[in-house]
């Protein structure tokens, strides 16, 4: 084999922490891996009592209370895993070992840099990270998060030409789109949605200050528990996405030039 020349790596097509340092596996272990857990085992609870109320409900949230128990499982399984083989002091070790290596040859240079640049970026990370973590989660949780934003970013990138806008969101992505709102539908049931909705509220008013979401802060901040249920309804009801056509129309509807 010559430098230059092409590798296939057979392996598990999906995520893998090999490559990284140890301080990124670390992050997994004590924080990543224990929020997933945690977040998704109070929200399978909020699933399955409201699905003890109504049979719709339990048949509309099956779906979405199964994906979140495989993700809670997978989360405590990797836990167990990264603890049990003492994983992040094995990497630790082992770039402990590289950079010794590195730092002996003219050529290392720029490894120990990479390094060190890698060692920032998860530094930085680590300043707003209870913040990052909620806003990756409106993606996973209540509909009445997840269909504004993406409306909101389907309206963002139609203002672009369709060869300059991001996956999924290009005029040949719209009937897959439509496709999958209407299923989506299916899946939507009320009460167990703003249930969501506000756990999500409530994780995001109690952000430390610094990872505050401005957003969030003007419309619930200062309200109490109760309070805070009847705004969360009070959105809900004012709010034309949880019809379907209209939902369909403002994702089709072409932005103006």
């Amino acid at each position: 084999m010559r430098e230059g020349d092409a590798v296939a790596v057979l392996g598990y097509p999906g995520r893998s922490y090999r490559s990284w340092i140890a301080n990124e596996m670390q992050e997994r272990e004590e924080r990543w891996f224990p929020a997933v857990r945690d977040l998704y085992a109070e929200w399978i609870g909020m699933l399955d009592e409201e699905g003890a109320r109504s049979a719709e409900a339990a048949i509309a949230v099956v779906d979405d209370r199964r994906g979140y128990e495989n993700s809670r499982k997978n989360a405590e399984g990797q836990i167990a895993g990264l603890r049990r083989g003492r994983i992040v002091a094995k990497q630790r070790a082992a770039d402990d070992r590289v950079k010794t290596w590195a730092a002996s040859r003219p050529e290392g240079r720029a490894a120990l840099e990479a390094y060190e640049g890698l060692s920032k970026l998860n530094e930085a990370s680590l300043l707003s990270w209870d913040r990052d973590f909620l806003l990756e989660m409106l993606s996973r949780g209540s509909r009445a998060l997840l269909w504004p934003v993406l409306l909101a970013r389907r309206a963002a990138e139609g203002v672009k030409p369709d060869a300059e806008r991001e996956p999924g969101y290009m005029e040949r992505d719209l009937p897959r789109m439509r496709d999958e709102l209407e299923r989506d539908q299916k899946r939507y049931a009320e009460a167990a949605d703003r249930r969501l909705f506000h756990s999500w509220v409530k994780r995001a008013l109690a952000l430390p200050a610094g990872q505050r979401i401005a957003a969030v802060d003007e419309a619930f901040g200062g309200a109490s528990d109760a309070a805070l249920e009847g705004r969360v309804a009070e959105l809900c009801q004012a709010s034309r996405v949880f019809d379907l056509a209209a939902r369909k129309a403002m994702s089709t509807r072409r932005p103006r030039s």
